[in-house]
C-alpha cells in the first residue's frame, strides 16, 4: 500500500496537506467571482478529502503523531480547514458579500459557543452535543457542496456533480471504516 511506502516524515504530514487543500479551496472560492465547472469539481474534491485526512492521521501510531505548531490534527487543523472550506463556499454562493461575511461570522460564533457548552458539561452531554454538531456540520458541508455546484453549472450538471460527489464520499467513508468515529467522545 502506498501509505506504508511514503517517507516517514511525509507520512506525518499527509493529513495536514489534505487539510490545506480544503483551506486553499475555501479561500480561493471566497475570492473568486467567476463561475466555472472547475470550481465545482475542486470544491467536490476538497469535500471528499474530509474523509481522507482523518484516516491518514489515525494510521499514525501515537508516538508518530506530529507535534508541530501547525499540525495538531484533528484538534486544530481539521476543524479550521472545515470552517474555512464552508465559509469560502458561503461567500462564493451568496451574492451580497457583506451578508455572506455576516453569515460566516454568525456561524463561527455558534460553533464556538456550542463547543464551550459541550466542554463544560458531563461526558454524556459532551458526547451528545459534539455528535449532533458533527452531523449538523456534515449537513452544512453537503449543502454548501450542492450550492457551489448549483452556482457554477447548469441544473442537470449540478444534480449529476453533487450526486457523484456524495457517492464517491460515501464509497470512501465505507471503504475506510470511518463509521466507527461517528460518535464523538472526550479525549
Amino acid at each position: 500500500m502506498i501509505w506504508l511506502k511514503l517517507h516517514k516524515g511525509l507520512r506525518k504530514e499527509v493529513a495536514n496537506l489534505i487539510c490545506w487543500l480544503r483551506i486553499v479551496t475555501g479561500v480561493g472560492l471566497a475570492i473568486t467571482t467567476w463561475r466555472s465547472s472547475v470550481l465545482a469539481i475542486m470544491y467536490s474534491l476538497a469535500f471528499i478529502s474530509d474523509v481522507w485526512d482523518g484516516w491518514f492521521y489515525r494510521q499514525l501510531k501515537p508516538n508518530e503523531r506530529p507535534n508541530h505548531w501547525f499540525n495538531r490534527l484533528p484538534i486544530s487543523m481539521d476543524p479550521i480547514a472545515d470552517f474555512i472550506f464552508v465559509g469560502g463556499g458561503i461567500i462564493h454562493v451568496v451574492e451580497d458579500k457583506r451578508k455572506a461575511l455576516l453569515l460566516v461570522f454568525i456561524l463561527m460564533v455558534i460553533m464556538i459557543a456550542w463547543n464551550i457548552i459541550g466542554r463544560i458539561g458531563s461526558d454524556y452531554s459532551y458526547m451528545v452535543l459534539m455528535t449532533v454538531l458533527t452531523y449538523l456540520w456534515f449537513a452544512t458541508m453537503v449543502l454548501m457542496m450542492v450550492l457551489v455546484w448549483h452556482r457554477n453549472v447548469t441544473a442537470l450538471a449540478c444534480i449529476m456533480g453533487a450526486s457523484a460527489t456524495l457517492m464517491i464520499f460515501y464509497a470512501c467513508y465505507l471503504r475506510l471504516h470511518v463509521k466507527a468515529r461517528i460518535i464523538r467522545r472526550r479525549g
